[in-house]
């Protein structure tokens, strides 16, 4: 039988789906920005802070974003020929702009260039195939030509910045596009997806990221500690919780650079985790396919290399300041209910690692002078740092 708390968040994370969800052929996750940017289709230190890339067929797309703009960097690393871009090389754009995955007219748009000039202009849709005349936009286009990450060989670049109010979307959501890369020399053509001006239903997705929050650490009173003999016994905690469901309704975890770029044998966490620990300490660890890992620590989180070795990057995990803490003691009745919320949150947090030995290493980090309210307060957020992403 569920409990009820778990069936409210089934409910909630129900309706965060009920958006038709369309066919969609890649997904890429951008980065926050933290600033208004320029475009000079370089492949500096903004794009390098950059972790995660789309693969194209001859090259690769990369994205961030902060609250006005998403900036786009096309890494065209196959077009080897050195032209101006003037009505030879030459990029266009399509978004979904309602989502819908048609084409809506007078509703969703198009990005290309005008004739004989690096600049864009705005389109909209009449039908499949069928436009307006270009129009003035505040999106910006520069064309470069040099080396990158990817491949070392001077290459065609190209860097955009798209008003978000543009294209009906905002940070922390999600935008559906299209984009054509023609070549002049070498002489090729790649849409992906195929057809993008005329059918919507497979285009690329680019999940926005959301400006950082900050986290601020309380201190508890040590006239609110909780008996040590008043603690639960992990034996009595019952019950699982899908991590999935939870993982929905929290903030994700961002990847920042160090100093130094993580070595090439060391690759960094991507995907899903595929395993939830608690590690000695009593700190929430997440293990990825590839092996690495990121260990949840004072301030953030520490990544590791598959070896175990320390990677040469930090993440900064966002969250909700919380509430200060109640100033006085509980009365008997509240005590009571308060200890029973505390019980259910060690519950999820057995049900999300599944290892009693964890849990109890949970607990052991538990200070000896933590009130009830600061236990409520440090079960939950490990459960928000385990079900992080």
């Amino acid at each position: 039988m569920v409990a009820p708390a778990v069936r409210r968040l089934l409910w909630v994370a129900c309706c965060l789906l009920l958006p038709v969800q369309h066919a969609i052929a890649d997904t890429l996750s951008a980065s926050w920005a933290g600033g208004e940017r320029g475009v000079s289709a370089r492949f500096d230190g903004f794009w390098s802070a950059q972790r995660n890339a789309l693969r194209l067929d001859r090259g690769w797309l990369y994205a961030r974003n902060d609250a006005d703009w998403l900036y786009l960097f096309v890494d065209l690393t196959a077009d080897t020929g050195p032209d101006r871009g003037s009505g030879r090389d030459y990029l266009s754009l399509v978004f979904d702009v309602d989502g819908n995955g048609r084409i809506t007219q007078d509703r969703d748009i198009a990005y290309g260039m005008y004739r004989d000039s690096i600049r864009l202009g705005l389109q909209r849709f009449h039908g499949p195939g069928r436009f307006t005349g270009l129009q003035p936009t505040r999106a910006k286009l520069a064309a470069g030509f040099g080396p990158s990450a990817a491949s070392q060989r001077p290459h065609r670049v190209w860097e955009l910045a798209i008003p978000l109010a543009e294209i009906g979307a905002k940070a922390g959501g999600g935008v559906r596009l299209g984009l054509r890369l023609h070549s002049a020399d070498p002489q090729f053509t790649e849409e992906r997806p195929p057809g993008l001006h005329s059918d919507f239903a497979n285009l690329l997705r680019i999940q926005l990221a959301g400006p950082p929050m900050i986290m601020s650490v309380i201190t508890a009173r040590p006239d609110l500690a909780m008996p040590q003999s008043q603690r639960p016994r992990i034996g009595a905690i019952v019950g699982r919780v899908d991590s999935s469901v939870l993982r929905r309704l929290q903030p994700r975890v961002v990847l920042v650079p160090g100093d130094a770029g993580p070595s090439p044998d060391c690759p960094l966490p991507e995907g899903e985790p595929v395993d939830r620990r608690i590690a000695e300490g009593g700190f929430v660890e997440l293990v990825y396919a590839n092996r690495s890992s990121k260990r949840r620590g004072q301030g953030g989180w520490t990544v590791y290399c598959p070896d175990g070795s320390e990677a040469p990057i930090r993440a900064l995990f966002s969250t909700q300041i919380p509430p200060t803490l109640p100033p006085t003691l509980p009365d008997g009745a509240t005590a009571e209910w308060l200890d029973y919320h505390g019980n259910r949150l060690l519950g999820i947090i057995t049900g999300l690692v599944g290892d009693p030995d964890m849990v109890q290493r949970y607990l052991d980090s538990e200070g000896e002078d933590w009130s009830i309210y600061r236990r409520i307060q440090g079960r939950g957020d490990t459960i928000n740092y385990l079900v992080a992403e």
